[in-house]
């Protein structure tokens, strides 16, 4: 999603400028499993 937004910006957009767009998405399940899983990567 954020390759996407960075992309498609017509304007420069700057990590934090993503990260707020992108962190309502951080309560939802799906968001939740990908952090365990990388999580369980970086163990690795």
């Amino acid at each position: 999603m954020a390759c996407r937004m960075f992309a498609s910006h017509k304007d420069c957009i700057s990590a934090t400028g993503i990260m707020m767009r992108l962190l309502p998405a951080a309560d939802t399940p799906e968001y939740q499993e990908l952090r365990r899983r990388i999580a369980d990567i970086k163990e690795f």
